[in-house]
C-alpha cells in the first residue's frame, strides 16, 4: 500500500560521499552536487528524500562470491588504492559499497511493497560493471543486480526488464543473469567502449537464451539514434515480455556533454527516454519502477538531468516531447542485426 502521496522516493545516504576517489572521474563530487541541484529546484515538492541502511553481507552474497567480498573488506581495510580493473578505492570505500548496494535494495524493497510506485537509489559508487568475483570499471558491487536478486528471492517476482541506459555495456549484470529468462536485460550502449564487451551475438544461454539484448550504437549516437533503438527493438521487447518491474540503470554519460561516454544525447533525448520507461512500466508493470545511479561525469548535466527524470517519473512531465531526425545508417544496420539475432527468440522481430 502506498504510503506517501508522492509516487517517487530518492534514496541517499551521505556515506556514499566517503567513496573517496582522489581527483578520479567517479568522485563524491558528483553525488553532492546533485543532491544540491536537487535541493535548489524543488525536487522535493514531487518526491520524497530518504536514507537507508547499508546492505548486509547475505544480501551482498546473493549475487557476490563471499571470497570476493571478504577480499573487498580486507583490502580497504588496509587502505589499497586500487580494487582491480579501473577501480580506485580507499579506507571508506567497503562501507559506502555497502550502502550503495542498500540503496539500490530499499528503492526495489519500497516499488514492489507498493510504498511508492518509483524510486531511485541516487548511490556511489555504481555498480553494473561488477562481476560475481572481481571489481570493475569503478564499480565494486552490482547494485542493480543486487536490485533484481532481492526482488527474485524476496518477491517472488518473476519477470524483470532491467534497461541499462548507460554509455558502457554493463557486463556484470550481462554474466550474473546471463541464462536467466527471469531478467530481461537491454542494454543501449556505445559500441567498442570499456568494457568492450555487450557484442549482438551475446543473446543469453541456456533458458535465459534471448533474454540478453545488446544494442551497441555508433560513436556520437544521438537522440534520433536511441529513438529507433527504443522503437524497433526496446518497445515490442516489452510488449512480447510484459513485465512486473522495471529496473534501470541510470546512466547519464550518453549525453553529449560528459567527458567519458563519447555519445550525443541531449537534455531533450533523456527526456524522451525517461516517459518512455514510463510508459512502459505503466501500461505492463503496475508503474513500478526502481532505477540506481550509474555513470555520469559531467556533474551539471548529471544533476540537472537526474531533475529532469525525477520531475518526469512524479507526473510533472510539462508538454509532450517528440525526437525529429532520422539515425545514422550505421545505427539501423546494427538494429537490423539485433532483431536478425533476437528473432530466434522472439516473434516480433520474425
Amino acid at each position: 500500500m502506498q504510503t506517501s502521496s508522492k509516487d517517487i522516493v530518492v534514496y541517499y545516504h551521505p556515506g556514499c560521499l566517503e567513496h573517496n576517489t582522489r581527483g578520479h572521474v567517479e568522485n563524491p563530487g558528483r553525488l553532492a552536487q546533485t543532491i544540491d541541484v536537487l535541493n535548489s529546484f524543488g525536487a522535493w515538492k514531487v518526491a520524497d528524500l530518504r536514507g537507508h541502511a547499508p546492505a548486509s553481507e547475505d544480501d551482498i552474497d546473493t549475487v557476490h562470491n563471499p571470497h570476493y567480498r571478504l577480499r573487498v573488506r580486507d583490502l580497504c581495510g588496509r587502505g589499497v588504492g586500487m580494487l582491480g580493473n579501473s577501480t580506485p578505492a580507499c579506507r571508506q570505500s567497503y562501507k559506502a559499497a555497502l550502502l550503495a548496494a542498500g540503496g539500490a535494495l530499499a528503492a526495489v524493497d519500497s516499488v514492489v511493497t507498493g510504498a511508492y510506485r518509483r524510486a531511485l537509489a541516487l548511490v556511489r559508487p555504481p555498480g553494473h560493471h561488477a562481476l560475481p568475483d572481481m571489481a570493475m570499471g569503478f564499480c565494486i558491487f552490482n547494485n542493480p543486480a543486487l536490485a533484481a536478486r532481492r526482488a527474485q528471492l524476496r518477491y517472488g517476482v518473476k519477470k524483470i526488464l532491467l534497461l541499462d541506459l548507460d554509455a558502457h555495456h554493463g557486463n556484470g549484470v550481462e554474466r550474473i543473469f546471463y541464462s536467466d529468462p527471469g531478467v530481461l536485460y537491454c542494454s543501449l550502449h556505445r559500441d567498442f567502449s570499456y568494457p568492450v564487451t555487450g557484442w549482438v551475438e551475446k543473446t543469453g544461454e541456456g533458458r535465459g537464451r534471448g533474454y540478453n539484448v545488446n544494442i551497441p550504437l555508433p560513436l556520437r549516437s544521438g537522440d534520433a539514434d536511441y529513438r529507433a533503438a527504443w522503437d524497433e527493438i526496446i518497445a515490442p521487447l516489452a510488449a512480447a515480455y510484459r513485465p512486473e518491474l522495471v529496473l534501470v540503470c541510470a546512466g547519464f554519460d550518453a549525453h553529449a556533454g560528459d567527458p567519458v561516454g563519447g555519445m550525443n544525447l541531449t537534455d531533450r533525448g533523456y527526456e524522451w527516454l525517461f516517459r518512455e520507461v514510463l510508459a512502459i512500466a505503466e501500461k505492463y508493470a503496475g508503474g513500478k519502477i526502481a532505477a540506481t545511479l550509474e555513470g555520469g561525469y559531467n556533474p551539471e548535466v548529471l544533476g540537472r538531468n537526474v531533475l529532469a527524470m525525477i520531475r518526469q517519473w512524479s507526473g510533472n512531465a510539462g508538454s509532450e516531447i517528440k525526437i525529429t531526425g532520422k539515425p545514422k545508417k550505421e545505427t539501423s544496420q546494427v538494429l537490423e542485426e539485433v532483431k536478425k539475432v533476437q528473432g530466434e527468440t522472439w516473434s516480433c522481430f520474425k
